[in-house]
Protein backbone atom coordinates (compact mmCIF):
# COMPACT_ATOMS: atom_id res chain seq x y z
CA UNK A 1 0.00 0.00 0.00
CA UNK A 2 1.83 3.41 -1.19
CA UNK A 3 1.92 6.48 1.75
CA UNK A 4 -0.44 8.58 -0.46
CA UNK A 5 -3.28 6.23 0.47
CA UNK A 6 -2.59 6.12 4.03
CA UNK A 7 -2.42 9.74 4.67
CA UNK A 8 -5.58 11.11 4.52
CA UNK A 9 -6.71 7.93 7.01
CA UNK A 10 -4.20 8.97 9.48
CA UNK A 11 -5.27 12.87 9.32
CA UNK A 12 -8.78 11.73 9.95
CA UNK A 13 -8.29 9.77 12.70
CA UNK A 14 -5.69 12.44 14.81
CA UNK A 15 -9.10 15.19 14.31
CA UNK A 16 -11.22 12.60 15.65
CA UNK A 17 -9.08 12.13 18.22
CA UNK A 18 -9.24 15.63 19.17
CA UNK A 19 -12.69 16.03 18.32
CA UNK A 20 -13.57 14.07 20.95
CA UNK A 21 -10.73 15.28 23.48
CA UNK A 22 -12.26 18.67 23.01
CA UNK A 23 -15.98 17.22 23.93
CA UNK A 24 -14.66 15.81 26.88
CA UNK A 25 -13.42 18.51 28.09
CA UNK A 26 -16.15 20.65 27.35
CA UNK A 27 -18.22 18.49 29.28
CA UNK A 28 -16.01 18.20 32.38
CA UNK A 29 -15.50 21.83 32.47
CA UNK A 30 -17.83 23.14 35.79
CA UNK A 31 -20.72 25.68 35.28
CA UNK A 32 -20.54 28.87 36.24
CA UNK A 33 -21.66 29.80 39.99
CA UNK A 34 -24.89 30.78 39.34
CA UNK A 35 -25.69 34.84 40.45
CA UNK A 36 -26.77 35.63 43.97
CA UNK A 37 -29.96 37.97 44.44
CA UNK A 38 -32.14 38.79 47.21
CA UNK A 39 -30.03 38.21 49.93
CA UNK A 40 -31.98 39.74 52.26
CA UNK A 41 -35.99 39.78 52.17
CA UNK A 42 -38.88 41.15 54.09
CA UNK A 43 -42.43 40.75 54.29
CA UNK A 44 -43.67 43.33 52.98
CA UNK A 45 -47.13 45.73 55.45
CA UNK A 46 -44.73 46.04 58.06
CA UNK A 47 -43.03 49.94 57.34
CA UNK A 48 -44.96 51.39 60.26
CA UNK A 49 -42.30 51.46 62.88
CA UNK A 50 -42.70 55.66 63.88
CA UNK A 51 -45.63 57.79 64.15
CA UNK A 52 -44.53 61.42 62.69
CA UNK A 53 -43.91 63.31 65.71
CA UNK A 54 -42.87 60.78 68.14
CA UNK A 55 -41.15 57.23 67.97
CA UNK A 56 -42.96 54.10 68.70
CA UNK A 57 -43.00 50.42 68.77
CA UNK A 58 -43.54 49.56 64.89
CA UNK A 59 -47.42 47.44 66.22
CA UNK A 60 -48.70 50.95 67.08
CA UNK A 61 -46.96 53.14 64.66
CA UNK A 62 -50.35 53.48 62.60
CA UNK A 63 -50.37 52.66 58.54
CA UNK A 64 -47.76 50.87 56.93
CA UNK A 65 -45.55 53.28 54.87
CA UNK A 66 -45.17 51.43 51.19
CA UNK A 67 -42.03 54.42 50.39
CA UNK A 68 -40.31 52.93 53.43
CA UNK A 69 -41.47 49.07 53.27
CA UNK A 70 -38.24 47.01 52.86
CA UNK A 71 -39.10 43.58 50.39
CA UNK A 72 -35.60 43.04 49.96
CA UNK A 73 -32.05 43.94 49.54
CA UNK A 74 -29.00 42.99 48.36
CA UNK A 75 -24.94 43.84 47.69
CA UNK A 76 -22.54 43.73 45.60
CA UNK A 77 -19.41 44.09 44.18
CA UNK A 78 -16.81 44.08 41.41
CA UNK A 79 -13.02 45.07 40.94
CA UNK A 80 -13.69 49.12 41.50
CA UNK A 81 -17.16 49.02 43.07
CA UNK A 82 -19.74 48.28 45.46
CA UNK A 83 -23.05 48.55 45.11
CA UNK A 84 -26.10 48.48 47.91
CA UNK A 85 -29.40 48.23 46.71
CA UNK A 86 -32.89 48.35 48.64
CA UNK A 87 -35.72 47.14 47.47
CA UNK A 88 -39.12 48.98 48.96
CA UNK A 89 -43.35 47.73 48.32
CA UNK A 90 -43.66 51.73 46.62
CA UNK A 91 -40.61 53.82 46.25
CA UNK A 92 -41.18 57.68 46.52
CA UNK A 93 -39.33 60.76 47.64
CA UNK A 94 -41.99 62.33 49.64
CA UNK A 95 -44.34 61.49 52.41
CA UNK A 96 -46.67 62.65 54.73
CA UNK A 97 -45.88 60.86 57.15
CA UNK A 98 -42.17 61.97 56.78
CA UNK A 99 -42.46 65.08 56.24
CA UNK A 100 -38.29 65.60 57.23
CA UNK A 101 -37.28 63.38 54.60
CA UNK A 102 -36.54 59.91 54.39
CA UNK A 103 -33.57 57.72 54.63
CA UNK A 104 -32.71 53.91 53.05
CA UNK A 105 -29.64 51.98 54.12
CA UNK A 106 -27.37 48.70 53.74
CA UNK A 107 -25.46 47.81 56.32
CA UNK A 108 -22.96 44.69 56.28
CA UNK A 109 -19.76 44.05 58.14
CA UNK A 110 -16.64 42.91 57.17
CA UNK A 111 -14.34 41.70 60.62
CA UNK A 112 -15.31 44.26 63.14
CA UNK A 113 -16.04 46.91 60.89
CA UNK A 114 -19.55 47.96 59.83
CA UNK A 115 -19.96 49.50 56.45
CA UNK A 116 -23.31 51.43 55.17
CA UNK A 117 -24.49 52.79 51.60
CA UNK A 118 -27.20 55.10 51.85
CA UNK A 119 -29.47 57.16 50.44
CA UNK A 120 -31.48 60.35 51.83
CA UNK A 121 -34.55 62.32 49.90
CA UNK A 122 -35.10 65.97 52.06
CA UNK A 123 -38.70 67.20 52.07
CA UNK A 124 -38.08 68.50 48.55
CA UNK A 125 -38.17 65.18 47.42
CA UNK A 126 -33.78 65.73 46.12
CA UNK A 127 -31.83 62.94 46.41
CA UNK A 128 -27.91 62.56 47.82
CA UNK A 129 -25.79 59.57 48.57
CA UNK A 130 -23.68 58.67 51.18
CA UNK A 131 -21.21 55.79 52.16
CA UNK A 132 -20.39 55.53 56.18
CA UNK A 133 -18.25 52.92 58.60
CA UNK A 134 -18.46 52.49 61.97
CA UNK A 135 -15.96 50.32 64.55
CA UNK A 136 -15.55 50.87 68.35
CA UNK A 137 -15.24 53.82 69.16
CA UNK A 138 -14.98 55.55 65.40
CA UNK A 139 -18.11 56.31 63.52
CA UNK A 140 -17.12 58.35 59.89
CA UNK A 141 -18.37 59.87 56.91
CA UNK A 142 -16.93 58.75 53.84
CA UNK A 143 -16.40 61.85 51.54
CA UNK A 144 -17.34 62.07 47.93
CA UNK A 145 -17.78 59.30 45.30
CA UNK A 146 -20.51 57.99 46.27
CA UNK A 147 -23.36 57.78 43.80
CA UNK A 148 -26.53 55.86 43.05
CA UNK A 149 -30.21 55.45 41.46
CA UNK A 150 -33.24 56.32 42.94
CA UNK A 151 -35.31 53.95 40.47
CA UNK A 152 -39.38 54.55 41.15
CA UNK A 153 -40.06 52.22 38.30
CA UNK A 154 -38.31 49.28 39.71
CA UNK A 155 -39.27 50.70 43.44
CA UNK A 156 -35.46 50.13 44.69
CA UNK A 157 -32.72 52.46 45.61
CA UNK A 158 -29.07 51.35 44.73
CA UNK A 159 -25.72 53.01 45.99
CA UNK A 160 -22.86 52.78 44.88
CA UNK A 161 -19.02 53.42 46.06
CA UNK A 162 -15.74 53.33 44.69
CA UNK A 163 -14.16 50.49 46.10
CA UNK A 164 -10.87 52.21 47.39
CA UNK A 165 -13.20 54.40 49.43
CA UNK A 166 -13.20 51.92 52.06
CA UNK A 167 -9.41 50.82 51.54
CA UNK A 168 -8.61 52.52 54.71
CA UNK A 169 -10.95 50.31 56.29
CA UNK A 170 -10.57 46.99 54.50
CA UNK A 171 -9.76 46.47 50.66
CA UNK A 172 -12.89 44.93 49.87
CA UNK A 173 -11.22 42.28 47.48
CA UNK A 174 -12.49 39.88 45.73
CA UNK A 175 -13.30 36.45 48.77
CA UNK A 176 -13.40 39.18 51.12
CA UNK A 177 -16.95 38.05 53.16
CA UNK A 178 -19.20 40.42 53.83
CA UNK A 179 -21.88 39.35 56.31
CA UNK A 180 -24.52 40.84 58.99
CA UNK A 181 -26.39 42.45 55.92
CA UNK A 182 -29.38 44.53 57.11
CA UNK A 183 -31.57 47.30 55.32
CA UNK A 184 -33.08 49.77 57.44
CA UNK A 185 -35.59 52.72 56.12
CA UNK A 186 -37.19 55.35 57.91
CA UNK A 187 -38.05 59.28 58.41
CA UNK A 188 -34.87 61.03 57.76
CA UNK A 189 -33.67 62.58 61.56
CA UNK A 190 -30.53 64.36 60.08
CA UNK A 191 -30.37 65.73 56.38
CA UNK A 192 -27.14 65.64 54.59
CA UNK A 193 -26.45 68.75 52.12
CA UNK A 194 -25.44 68.06 48.19
CA UNK A 195 -21.75 66.93 49.28
CA UNK A 196 -22.74 64.17 51.65
CA UNK A 197 -22.13 65.95 54.73
CA UNK A 198 -24.38 66.37 57.72
CA UNK A 199 -23.04 70.17 59.15
CA UNK A 200 -22.42 68.90 62.37
CA UNK A 201 -26.10 68.05 63.43
CA UNK A 202 -26.70 64.92 65.55
CA UNK A 203 -27.28 61.88 63.37
CA UNK A 204 -30.23 59.93 65.67
CA UNK A 205 -29.87 56.43 65.00
CA UNK A 206 -32.15 53.25 66.21
CA UNK A 207 -34.61 50.52 65.87
CA UNK A 208 -37.14 53.07 67.11
CA UNK A 209 -35.90 55.92 64.29
CA UNK A 210 -36.97 53.29 61.82
CA UNK A 211 -40.28 52.37 60.06
CA UNK A 212 -39.18 49.52 58.57
CA UNK A 213 -35.75 47.18 59.24
CA UNK A 214 -34.82 43.75 57.95
CA UNK A 215 -31.94 41.56 58.93
CA UNK A 216 -30.74 37.67 59.41
CA UNK A 217 -29.02 38.12 55.42
CA UNK A 218 -27.51 35.50 53.51
CA UNK A 219 -23.05 36.65 53.29
CA UNK A 220 -22.05 37.67 50.24
CA UNK A 221 -18.20 36.77 48.66
CA UNK A 222 -17.20 40.11 47.42
CA UNK A 223 -16.80 40.04 43.27
CA UNK A 224 -18.82 36.78 43.63
CA UNK A 225 -21.85 36.82 40.49
CA UNK A 226 -25.07 38.88 41.49
CA UNK A 227 -27.72 39.60 39.84
CA UNK A 228 -27.05 43.50 40.73
CA UNK A 229 -24.72 44.63 38.47
CA UNK A 230 -22.01 47.00 40.25
CA UNK A 231 -22.30 51.02 39.37
CA UNK A 232 -25.17 50.43 38.03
Amino acid sequence: MSLSLLRPTVAVLVCASVAVAGAAGAASKPAPPAPVCNLLTDAAGDGNGIDPGSPVPAQSGGPSNDALDIVSADVASDAKTITGVVRVKKLAATSSSAPSGMTWSVYFTVDTTTFSLSAHSDPTGAITFDAAHSATGVNSLYGPGVTGIFDTAKSEVRISAPRDLFAAESALKPGTKLTALTANAGPEVAIPDKAGAFGGGAILEGALYYADTASGGKDYVAGAPSCVVPGK
